[in-house]
């Protein structure tokens, strides 16, 4: 069902977007206020009508909240929302985005905690504190101990503790030939020393090891964060809530730390896209994704996220705030596959901030200028 994204300023009639068009995915530009959320708004308002599924990243908007929660009630599908909230922990559904999966995979999202990896360390650095939280991650799941960002924070803050979980995996009736020990024993010994005749692990060596993890994971794992985080049955489990077309919204607080939980639930989409991507149901109809100021959490692994996200059945609706984002960080990557592309103006019309302005353009031809319409279904 074709998609309306606003007026036509020069013959004020209705401009539609098929869903074809909308699988090769939408880049938006233009500074804040003139229209681009509010565009976010309505395309995925007319998602919820059509009953089909929507995850979208915002920061804390109360009116696109009310949007969101709006249709989603007048559609009859208030069910289907799940509102992901740090700032209301006891008005929000819980969300573990460590617990499942492969370890490497786990630990590979961590690490897009890091904005820019190699400016806090060299790649020798970087390859030992990959290590470090793939093999705890491994113990962990060998020894059946969910985990959690509290818990991950915990191994990699304390030696005491990291031998702990040693302890436990020889204790395992399964554990003394596995390859989870074996690994976590040859990671401990690298940072053994011998001191008063006693063999001991160098705190301060381990301790460096895991600093760039330590201190983008502690916020995280604790206060509000940390309510929604550290649970072994999490309200949301992204594939499962994509793959049944449900309705998720991440209202991310406009801060370091939000923007630290954001790359996270980026990379826990990457996952979930890449999963649907091998079990994809090519009659399945698409998931809208938008994401609004981009810039602020996009990690390493966004490009091939939108490489893979339209096989995936995703299609992606990029919003970027131009007035306080760089447009030349966005990898290019994600330029070239956006097919449509709406700048907007400064709003010098006069035009409220709800009926913005944009230049339309197709494969780099121009199709249109519209005014973005409210989003009532």
């Amino acid at each position: 069902m074709p998609i309306l994204v606003g007026t036509s300023r020069n013959n004020g009639k209705p401009v539609f977007l098929t869903q074809e068009k909308l699988t090769r995915h939408m880049l938006m530009t233009g500074p804040g206020d003139s229209g681009g959320t509010q565009l976010g708004a309505l395309m995925a308002c007319q998602h919820i009508a059509n009953g089909n599924g929507v995850f979208m990243i915002g920061y804390e908007n109360a009116e696109f909240c009310y949007q969101i929660t709006e249709q989603a009630i007048r559609s009859g599908r208030e069910n289907d929302l799940i509102i992901i909230n740090p700032q209301n922990p006891n008005y929000s559904k819980s969300y573990n985005p460590v617990l499942s999966g492969d370890p490497e995979d786990i630990a590979d999202k961590l690490m897009m905690l890091i904005p820019d990896p190699h400016s806090v360390s060299s790649d020798f650095y970087l390859a030992r504190l990959l290590q470090g939280m793939t093999v705890i991650i491994a113990a962990m799941q060998s020894i059946q101990m969910p985990c959690t960002p509290e818990r991950l924070l915990d191994f990699i803050s304390s030696p005491d503790r990291l031998l702990w979980l040693k302890s436990a995996l020889e204790e395992d009736d399964e554990a003394p030939q596995s390859v989870e020990l074996t690994n976590l024993t040859i990671f401990i010994d690298a940072y053994r020393e011998v001191k008063n005749g006693t063999s001991q692990l160098h705190e301060k060596y381990l301790a460096e090891t895991f600093a760039p993890m330590t201190a983008r994971l502690h916020p995280i794992a604790t206060g509000n964060y940390g309510k929604l985080t550290n649970t072994e049955n999490p309200g949301l489990d992204l594939m499962d809530a994509m793959n049944n077309e449900k309705i998720i919204l991440f209202s991310i607080p406009s801060n370091s730390d939000g923007n630290k939980f954001a790359n996270l639930v980026v990379g826990d989409l990457r996952n979930t896209i890449t999963e649907r991507l091998f079990n994809r149901n090519k009659e399945a109809e698409p998931v809208f994704c938008y994401f609004d100021r981009l810039l602020s959490y996009a990690n390493p692994c966004w490009n091939r996220l939108v490489e893979q996200s339209r096989s995936a059945r995703c299609m992606l609706a990029i919003n970027i705030d131009t007035q306080n984002e760089n447009l030349s960080e966005i990898n290019e990557n994600s330029i070239s596959n956006a097919h449509i592309k709406l700048d907007f103006n400064s709003n010098t019309s006069g035009e409220p901030a709800h009926k913005g302005v944009a230049i339309i353009t197709i494969e780099n031809n121009y199709l249109d200028t519209i005014a973005i319409m409210e989003s009532t279904f």
